[in-house]
C-alpha cells in the first residue's frame, strides 16, 4: 500500500523504471540563464549575501527579547520555590517521592541559585551589548 503512495525514484529499487519519468513540459522548455551572469558570480553573490552584517534594529530587538525574556525566567525561578504554588502543587500530593525530593530546602536552592545565573546573564548581556557594524 505504501508503494502507492510513493511511487520508486531509485533505478536500484525493485521494480522500478529504468528511466525517470519527465514531464513533457520539463522537456520542452529550456532553462534560460540570464545573460548578464557568469560562471561565478552567483557564488559571490551568495557569500557577500552570508557575510553581510544584520542590521543594527534586528541587533537591538534580539537583545531585547532575550534580556527580556533571561529575566523573566530568571524572577520566576527565584522567587517560585519559596511561594505557596511550589507547596500547593499536584505533582507534590501525586507522587510522593518527587514531592519529598521537590519540597527538600537544597532542590530549591538550587533551582534559585539557576534563576539568579538567569538574571546575571540577561544583565551581562545587556550591559556589554556592542552593535557589530561592516
Amino acid at each position: 500500500m505504501q508503494s502507492e503512495l510513493f511511487p520508486p525514484d531509485d533505478a536500484t529499487t525493485p521494480g522500478a523504471a529504468t528511466t525517470s519519468p519527465r514531464l513533457p513540459a520539463e522537456e520542452a522548455t529550456p532553462r534560460l540563464e540570464p545573460a548578464h551572469a557568469t560562471p561565478g558570480s552567483e557564488q559571490r553573490a551568495q557569500r557577500r549575501r552570508a557575510n553581510a552584517p544584520i542590521p543594527v534594529w534586528l541587533q537591538r530587538l534580539s537583545l531585547a527579547v532575550m534580556v527580556t525574556f533571561c529575566l523573566y525566567i530568571g524572577v520566576l525561578l527565584t522567587c517560585l520555590p519559596w511561594t505557596r504554588y511550589w507547596f500547593q502543587n499536584p505533582y507534590v500530593f501525586a507522587y510522593p517521592r518527587l514531592g519529598h525530593l521537590l519540597l527538600m530546602g537544597a532542590t530549591r536552592g538550587i533551582i534559585s541559585g539557576i534563576g539568579v545565573m538567569d538574571i546575571w546573564i540577561g544583565l551581562s548581556e545587556a550591559i556589554h551589548y556592542r552593535d557589530a557594524r561592516a
